[in-house]
């Protein structure tokens, strides 16, 4: 039915952003392992963790408004 396909895009919405959160996440832990001198020349470590939280903002938006569009 309508209802249940609306719960299981929401939920796929929500597990996508949950991956990405902790995918940014792991990234962060795993850039503090490395010494300054391991990263490429003008490697920007902010620009792909600014990117992983946008996304997260992005995916709690979506579910947030197919929430209320289903209601």
């Amino acid at each position: 039915s309508h209802l249940s396909s609306t719960f299981i895009g929401i939920g796929l919405v929500v597990l996508g952003t949950m991956m990405i959160g902790a995918s940014g996440w792991q990234h962060k832990r795993f850039l503090k392992t490395l010494s300054g001198d391991s990263l490429p020349p003008q490697y920007s470590t902010r620009l792909s963790l600014a990117l992983s939280m946008l996304m997260v903002l992005c995916g709690i938006a979506l579910a947030i408004y197919l929430a209320a569009a289903s209601s």
